[in-house]
């Protein structure tokens, strides 16, 4: 997924713009659950924001997946 390769980008606007489409997209995105899991722990705090809010969006469930990639 394209979208998913944008989440690790080197620009931070990128990687936010990024969970933030895919939290639009919702519950049909949700093969992109590992990658924001990993925005989570990206150094810039609006990323980490709009990667919780995309994985809220796409599946209210996605803690139990969390401890899978951790």
């Amino acid at each position: 997924m394209l979208l998913g390769i944008s989440l690790q980008h080197k620009n931070w606007r990128v990687r936010r713009a990024s969970a933030i489409f895919l939290g639009n997209i919702g519950s049909k995105a949700a093969a992109a659950i590992p990658d924001l899991i990993f925005t989570l722990k990206d150094r810039d705090s609006d990323v980490r924001q709009a990667g919780k809010e995309a994985l809220d969006k796409i599946n209210s469930a996605w803690p139990a997946k969390a401890t899978a990639v951790f």
